[in-house]
């Protein structure tokens, strides 16, 4: 008998300090204690994300404990980069003039600028419309084959089949 009074009276004084010690020892959130002791049951951790990565700028993730101020690892979050989508013909490209397209990234908005260079023109080989003779020139003409392009450049043909 005297020993359980010994061990109730033990426990009880253990009791008394685990309350004093889960009072001081306590993680305190705004409005109130936690009912969450750090130090005897160990911090709570969660990924804090802060800054968030973006297309050009990187992020870190950091362990935070959800009811007191401690932190755990970090890391560092690489630039997710731009994800364009397809691209838009701005400007078609011709024989004479450039072109542009351009595409636009689905998180930033930021515009991608493409430039296509002219093609030139793709000429046929000379078609004769009339044949020279002693006393007049001859008349052809080439064509730029290209679907879109219309062009067309005449020549003088001399007779005896000189130069053009």
């Amino acid at each position: 008998m005297k020993n359980k009074r010994i061990l109730w009276r033990t426990l009880g004084v253990f009791a008394v300090i685990a309350l004093i010690g889960f009072a001081v020892a306590s993680c305190e959130v705004e409005g109130g204690g936690s009912g969450h002791d750090c130090q005897r049951q160990g911090c709570r951790f969660v990924w804090v994300t802060y800054p968030v990565p973006s297309c050009t700028s990187s992020g870190m993730r950091t362990e935070s404990c959800r009811y007191c101020e401690n932190t755990g690892r970090a890391q560092t979050m690489l630039s997710l980069g731009c994800s364009f989508g397809d691209w838009e013909e701005v400007t078609p490209v011709t024989c004479e003039a450039n072109g542009l397209r351009t595409r636009t990234c689905i998180r930033c908005e930021y515009i991608y600028q493409n430039v296509l260079h002219m093609l030139g023109h793709n000429w046929s080989d000379l078609i004769v419309l009339r044949q020279p003779t002693p006393t007049v020139l001859g008349l052809g003409k080439t064509e730029c084959i290209r679907t879109f392009c219309l062009l067309e450049r005449y020549y003088s043909i001399p007779y005896g089949g000189g130069p053009i």
